[in-house]
């Protein structure tokens, strides 16, 4: 075969991150996490010295219409999954924020990463895994009745006894 087939056919074969049935709850997540970012910037606004540039004529140009999604995302879930984020490593990070965020296709995370493409399902699927735990982490520590650094006799006071 021909380097040139041979190109031809790596450009060829798919590359899809699906997630898997364990993953959905946290690619749900991490959608909503895209919308809420997508929604939080104003349309017409930059925060560079240039978007804050006021010609002498006034207003030059219209501004674009400013619609929200259909569903607006939960702010609260997003605020959580974003918070989750930062602890993330920053490779696995990366590559979660090129997908979800900026929407970047596969080849061009693997690309970025510096990741051969048959590594990179495992790389994201370990990459959603670790925001998976984060998030289970958070959860059981926001319903455990006391919060770390008490001391002993304020969660006697609560009630709580430690045996």
């Amino acid at each position: 075969m021909r380097n040139v087939e041979r190109r031809a056919m790596r450009q060829r074969e798919p590359l899809f991150d699906e997630p898997a049935e364990d993953e959905w709850e946290t690619h749900e997540a991490l959608l909503n996490w895209a919308k809420w970012c997508l929604v939080k910037r104003r349309p017409g606004r930059c925060r560079s010295v240039e978007g804050r540039y006021r010609p002498v004529a006034g207003n030059v140009y219209e501004p674009q219409s400013t619609s929200l999604p259909p569903k607006a995302p939960d702010s609260l879930a997003a605020e959580e999954v974003n918070g989750a984020l930062l602890a993330v490593p920053a490779e696995h990070r990366r590559a979660l924020i090129c997908r979800y965020h900026v929407g970047m296709p596969d080849r061009v995370i693997c690309k970025l990463l510096a990741l051969r493409p048959a590594a990179h399902l495992a790389f994201m699927r370990t990459a959603r895994l670790m925001l998976r735990n984060i998030l289970l982490f958070q959860k059981a520590r926001k319903a455990l009745p006391f919060r770390a650094g008490r001391n002993v006799a304020g969660i006697a006071k609560q009630g709580f006894s430690i045996a």
